[in-house]
């Protein structure tokens, strides 16, 4: 956090006014003087914003601050205020970042300098963070103190829109429990979601956010018109990113009272695809519905909204306790949610091709070797696997595959060449039947007859996760007695 922002000299710009001196006063239309030049449009505000935060007596919280910025990009220096006013009496605060040691203290407002950031300036078109707020309840205070926090910000040539964010003791708590998942089902399972909703804390939540994510190989079910939708889809070739998780997220209406538990009046699920890889994983999580919490999950991306019947909680008779945890305005947020792994027997399977070439001494021939997924799984990453091609004696190589690199000896000479798995449209990972073929021109430098290099598979990491390597080998035969 120690990286300071570079600050952005001012670029002066001074607007241009002509007039006509006194002796001209009597000059033809024709000889006008040109029109003053038109100043640049102002940029809209950087707004600020801030969810409300609550914290059980004696606890503490983070109190986010985050910016808007529809403008351009900022670069430079500038200051975060804060003014902890209203939470005298009860509550003491101080910034975590920027961090505090820099800061100015004048009464009840803290100014820090941007400088500990960590970032290098506000950026167009972000929702980012900003700063970060340790706020935490002093001795004696009570349930029900409540209070505000305003920060605002100076920002060279921009306008900010400060925000007053809500700080109090006491407040809900939603947990989540669930007994434990089955974590070695089969391909074509479902697996139940059955999951108990109860606020243990002191205050009640008006709706929810219930929020599901899960692995390419995990299939979320449902579709409902309270539900955004957003399935897996790769992106980049960086191997399993954000893109490839199937995601959906509900906002539920209600009242979620202090002592009550709730379920899902439609049961929630998901399903083991048939090309579930060994290692798959679920995240369910149930927040407070604001637009702090959706825009998080959101972050930009396209969502389909469902058409099916409302997805509702419905009350259980089983009875919450209302103990309050350490921070939050949900004041534990590490109680309300469920994080699984499944793993499935089975896997992807990698197989080599090999190919048969014929020819005379000084002859050259073309030669195909292939390297499919004949599992029913997926692999999750393609640059965890590569084919090897070795050729025998007397066999040299005019122009390679593009895919495919020479890997030479200390003396110069190739020992083999390898070749990388590159899955179209710019997937990180091997789908199920994906095939890959390497085109080699090769060289019969002599008479051969009957000799045969290799082409191989090869895993950079755990090669356990291709259960059947009797196939990963394949032959590379030159002039064989019997084809």
């Amino acid at each position: 956090m120690k990286s300071r922002l570079a600050v952005l000299a001012a670029a002066g710009l001074t607007a241009l006014g002509l007039s006509a001196p006194a002796a001209l006063a009597s000059t033809p239309a024709s000889a006008a003087v040109p029109a003053a030049l038109s100043a640049p449009a102002a940029e809209p505000p950087i707004r600020l914003s801030a969810p409300p935060v609550s914290m059980a007596p004696g606890g503490w919280q983070h109190l986010g601050v985050f910016y808007d910025n529809p403008g351009t990009e900022f670069q430079g220096a500038f200051t975060i205020t804060a003014d902890f006013a209203g939470i005298a009496g009860f509550a003491k605060a101080e910034f975590v970042e920027p961090e505090h040691e820099d800061c100015t203290v004048t009464g009840t407002k803290v100014t820090c300098p941007s400088g500990y950031l960590g970032f290098d300036g506000l950026r167009a078109g972000a929702h980012d963070r900003l700063a970060t707020i340790a706020v935490r309840a002093l001795p004696g205070a009570k349930l029900g103190d409540r209070g505000t926090v305003t920060v605002s910000a100076d920002v060279p040539g921009r306008t900010v829109n400060a925000v007053t964010a809500k700080v109090g003791v006491g407040g809900p708590d939603l947990v989540m429990k669930m007994a434990k998942h089955n974590e070695r089902p089969k391909a074509g399972a479902k697996l139940p979601l059955p999951f108990v909703l109860s606020n243990e804390g002191t205050e009640p939540v008006t709706d929810v956010l219930f929020t599901a994510e899960a692995s390419y190989g995990l299939q979320l079910g449902g579709d409902h018109r309270n539900c955004s939708y957003r399935p897996g889809a790769i992106v980049g070739a960086d191997g399993p990113l954000l893109g490839m998780w199937s995601t959906f997220q509900c906002r539920i209406k209600g009242t979620f009272a202090p002592g009550k538990s709730y379920r899902l009046a439609i049961p929630a699920g998901i399903r083991v695809a048939e090309y579930a890889s060994s290692s798959e994983t679920f995240f369910i999580r149930v927040d407070e519905d604001n637009a702090a919490n959706r825009k998080a999950w959101r972050k930009g991306l396209k969502v389909r909204t469902g058409t099916g019947p409302e997805l509702t909680f419905m009350t259980v008779p089983t009875a919450a306790s209302t103990g309050l945890g350490d921070t939050g305005r949900d004041v534990n947020r590490y109680n309300s949610h469920y994080y699984g792994t499944v793993s499935v027997a089975g896997g992807a399977d990698f197989a080599t091709v090999g190919t048969t070439v014929r020819g005379k001494a000084g002859a050259k021939v073309q030669a195909t070797v292939k390297l499919r997924n004949k599992g029913a799984a997926y692999f999750l990453s393609a640059r965890e696997v590569q084919g090897v091609l070795k050729l025998p004696q007397g066999v040299s190589v005019v122009k390679a595959d593009p895919a495919c690199a020479a890997r030479k000896r200390a003396d110069g000479t190739v020992s083999y060449y390898l070749c990388t798995v590159t899955p179209p449209g710019g997937r990180g990972f091997v789908k199920p039947g994906d095939e890959f073929a390497y085109t080699f021109t090769l060289k019969l430098e002599k008479t051969l007859e009957n000799v045969s290099g290799t082409f191989s598979t090869r895993f950079n990491l755990d090669a356990s996760t291709d259960p059947n390597p009797a196939n990963n080998t394949a032959k590379l035969r030159v002039n064989p007695r019997s084809a």
